[in-house]
């Protein structure tokens, strides 16, 4: 197959072909387009397995071809469109490089390509058709990428996909109609048969119903028809029957309507959100509901029973308080009324260390948090520096190295050490009674 340079140019009046310009390079496959200014633009296209991404650009009037603006991609069995706005959409075609193949578009203005991102659902599809649509759009149908496809796109920012041909075509023509429609015949199977059937494409009106935003002549299909607008919900609608003004014309709904529901989390209350009647849904902020729990209302802000309190509080006369025998810091924190030693208790003292009433326990686990439990009591933990056990009173030692007086047991250790401390005492008083009775028989004798 020989490749060539040459062009032609056809003179309706005679009927007939001449010879004009010839081209940068020998192609084939490349796509044409009569651009605003009257000069033709050639684009793409490849001599064997390698597409171009060169543009030539034929002017009439000298009859010869200067190059263009390069495309950002090379590609070969394409598709291109005029749109109504001046640019030039190349869409599909192959780059034969097994990597995605996006559209792009030509602004004759600043003579520069660029993407507008890939046919929906197709990294590259070949033998697309495309024909320009009011309203700066483009539509984009079929084309082959394993097989033949009856996928829609409609370009206007961006493509976006449309209601699906009634059949797969590859290789066919797409053709834009005076009233704003496309006329969409023949090409190819899946069976490499060739169609004689048509199909004809239209934008879907504002307000009319719709499936998907590319049906649109808008681009916005919201709550079931075309919309003037994206109409972001749930604080603008597009449907009379929703709220709007009509249908088609996107609305925002009226100022204070729910738009979020509220959360109760037990103790924390999210209060959901209400519209802001400019369309935004304004949310408000978290609530901790501690002392108290919440309801689908809110933070309740008083009790009638423990389950209406937080963290395991009790409920005492109207008020989430720390319970009877559980921890506290102050009276205020507790039920009853009474903190002592860090215990919450109706008739203090119930925490005391010296002389009070303790805690009774068998384990440590039957204490409070931190304490201890020695010889069936419980004994908050020390907060002597010294670490050893702290005589509260004087007293002399013996030659069991204890001191007598009274001790303040405040850890495990110095519970254990007020034991020994009475043993020793009891070992001297039964030393001191032999002795007496010694002296008292006029023999010295001294207990091992």
């Amino acid at each position: 197959m020989a490749f060539t340079k040459s062009a032609e140019l056809y003179d309706p009046a005679t009927n007939s072909f001449s010879p004009t310009g010839k081209l940068s390079s020998v192609r084939a496959e490349h796509k044409s387009v009569l651009l605003p200014n009257g000069k033709v633009m050639l684009i793409g296209g490849a001599l064997t397995t390698s597409p171009f991404k060169r543009t030539d650009v034929y002017d009439p009037g000298s009859g010869s071809f200067t190059l263009g603006s390069e495309m950002l991609h090379g590609r070969d069995h394409h598709a291109v469109a005029l749109l109504d706005d001046g640019r030039v959409l190349a869409a599909g075609g192959c780059q034969c490089s097994g990597s995605s193949l996006p559209a792009e578009a030509y602004d004759p203005t600043s003579d520069t390509w660029s993407s507008v991102g890939p046919i929906p659902g197709q990294d590259e599809i070949e033998n697309v058709a495309a024909a320009p649509m009011p309203g700066g759009k483009a539509l984009v149908a079929g084309g082959w990428n394993f097989g033949v496809k009856n996928q829609v796109s409609v370009f206007g920012a961006a493509l976006a996909s449309a209601s699906p041909m009634q059949n797969g075509r590859s290789g066919h023509t797409a053709t834009a109609l005076p009233d704003g429609s496309v006329l969409v015949v023949g090409g190819q199977t899946s069976q490499a048969v060739a169609q004689t059937s048509s199909e004809r494409f239209r934008l879907t009106a504002k307000g009319a119903s719709c499936t998907t935003s590319g049906d649109c002549s808008t681009g916005f299909c919201v709550d079931g028809v075309c919309c003037d607008a994206a109409c972001v919900a749930p604080c603008q609608v597009c449907t009379a029957a929703k709220g709007a003004s009509a249908d088609g014309t996107c609305t925002p709904l009226p100022a204070q309507t729910s738009c979020a529901a509220s959360i109760c989390n037990q103790i924390s209350y999210y209060p959901g959100g209400a519209c802001d009647g400019a369309g935004k849904c304004v949310s408000g902020a978290d609530q901790s509901c501690v002392p108290f729990v919440c309801d689908a209302n809110g933070c309740k802000t008083s009790c009638d029973t423990d389950a209406d309190c937080a963290n395991g509080l009790g409920c005492a006369a109207g008020a989430c308080k720390v319970k009877e025998g559980q921890t506290c810091g102050i009276d205020s924190d507790c039920g009853g009324g009474h903190c002592d030693h860090g215990i919450c208790c109706a008739n203090p003292p119930c925490g005391a260390v010296d002389g009070g009433a303790q805690p009774t326990c068998t384990l440590a686990s039957d204490c409070p948090s931190g304490w201890v439990c020695a010889i069936g009591k419980c004994y908050p933990p020390s907060s002597s520096s010294d670490g050893g056990t702290a005589a509260s009173g004087g007293g002399s030692s013996d030659g069991c190295g204890c001191r007598a007086g009274r001790i303040a047991p405040t850890s495990l250790a110095q519970a254990l050490a007020t034991l020994a401390a009475f043993a020793c005492l009891r070992r001297r008083r039964a030393r001191g009674n032999t002795e007496r009775k010694v002296r008292g028989s006029g023999h010295l004798q001294i207990p091992a």
